[in-house]
């Protein structure tokens, strides 16, 4: 997925890892099978060009932060 996403740039030396980040988080969401109202993300980012090998590095991080099987599990009882 992350090669994929990557490889749809023309541009493969230099990435805007902003425009990444901000279309990258939500694909991971929805490939989760997730609801989209189970979880609420709030993206604050900034213009950043990175070259494509750091670019690449970034999107498997932001993956894994994402994916909600790193996410924590809600605490039985809680909010109640």
């Amino acid at each position: 997925m992350v090669h994929d996403f990557l490889s749809r740039d023309q541009d493969l030396e230099r990435v805007e890892a902003d425009r990444v980040v901000q279309h990258l988080v939500p694909m991971v969401l929805r490939s989760s099978g997730l609801p989209m109202d189970a979880v609420e993300v709030q993206l604050e980012t900034s213009p950043v060009s990175l070259p494509s090998k750091q670019a690449t590095a970034l999107t498997l991080v932001v993956n894994e932060l994402v994916s909600p099987r790193n996410m924590p599990s809600p605490v039985a009882g809680a909010g109640d």
